[in-house]
């Protein structure tokens, strides 16, 4: 039976990156929602999307003040594109994409935060000989173990997550030419089989896909990245970006929202609510009950909705130090964070 959470999801059909290059139009009044409307770009089954759900089922956002919609995310294009694309206005970037975006003209800027740091972890298949830090190897052992293999990313070579790998193995003091990543998506049972069959002898694998792998034994964690370098543990991973120009018009709304997103991380959090939770995101993402009761107890732990500046101070230097984002023009955590707390 159907509830009144979010299932209808906009689909849009998939732009040319050429035709919105070139149609000249700027994230703002007429490429956007309505007053009083947020629309969420995004990928598809993504664990923090329960937010979005609960904060519709309990009415957090009615609450607030704001109607909540959702599209899905052209693949095809960069973050800025691909919200003018589909006149959408709030998009979960990670602080690496918001940073390259920036350097490159691009107006998105971070106006409430998820993720201080990225819950991922590098798996391996079950008989897999490679060393995990839960067997009592350091975060060093298991990268340098990582040298001459082939890793399953999630994204292509190139983009600033994999940069950011690429720094995090440098750390271990691995060159960027001694890995092999191969671009495996980030759907679950692709990765299993991969792993399975050997085509791959890791794969960094996003919640709630670690969770499955574990529950049903048909993987290892290797090593959590919340275990692992400093460039994971210690700078500003992802949170909640829209173009400047739409946080200036009507800060209003993205308060509100990013209020109801508050709201609904309390929710979650709450002991007492944790089988509802828990049912609800089983739903969502058609995985086992045990597999989404260990996403909210091993995830939901790490999600902030803060900004803090220290560390996405840190993450600028560090990410311009080792090539994550260009050296210049350096942002500043002010050109990345639009307040919309007035």
């Amino acid at each position: 039976m159907e509830t009144a959470r979010l299932r209808s999801k906009v689909i849009l059909a998939v732009l040319s990156l050429s035709a919105v290059a070139l149609s000249g139009c700027s994230a703002g009044t007429g490429d956007s929602s309505a007053p009083g409307t947020i629309t969420v770009l995004g990928y598809p089954n993504q664990v923090q999307d329960l937010l979005l759900t609960i904060g519709q089922d309990e009415g957090f956002f009615d609450k607030a003040g704001v109607t909540v919609d959702t599209a899905d995310y052209p693949t095809s294009l960069e973050p800025g594109q691909a919200v003018k694309a589909t006149k959408s206005d709030v998009l979960q970037m990670t602080a690496g994409s918001l940073m390259s975006s920036w350097q490159n003209g691009g107006d998105m800027r971070f106006f409430c935060g998820l993720m201080p740091s990225i819950p991922n972890e590098i798996m391996a298949a079950p008989n897999s000989e490679l060393p995990s830090t839960e067997s009592g190897a350091t975060w060093q052992d298991v990268l340098q173990s990582l040298e001459g293999k082939k890793v399953g990313f999630p994204q292509p070579e190139g983009t600033g997550w994999w940069k950011v790998f690429a720094a995090a193995m440098n750390e271990a003091g691995v060159a960027e030419q001694d890995f092999v990543t191969i671009n495996v998506g980030t759907n679950t049972s692709s990765i299993q089989q991969l792993l399975e069959s050997g085509q791959i002898d890791a794969a960094m694998v996003s919640s709630s896909g670690t969770q499955i792998l574990k529950e049903s034994g048909k993987a290892k964690t290797l090593m959590p990245l919340q275990e692992g370098p400093p460039v994971y543990t210690q700078l500003f991973g992802a949170g909640y970006a829209a173009p400047s120009t739409e946080l200036e018009e009507r800060p209003e709304d993205f308060k509100a929202f990013c209020d109801a997103i508050t709201e609904a991380l309390n929710f979650v959090r709450d002991p007492a609510n944790l089988p509802a939770a828990a049912g609800t995101l089983s739903e969502m993402q058609g995985i086992p009950p045990a597999a989404a009761e260990a996403v909210l107890a091993e995830v939901y732990p790490i999600f902030d909705v803060a900004l803090p500046a220290d560390r996405l101070q840190r993450t600028i230097d560090y990410y311009a130090e080792n090539g994550v984002i260009e050296p210049s023009p350096l942002p500043t955590v002010e050109d990345l964070v639009v307040d919309v707390n007035g």
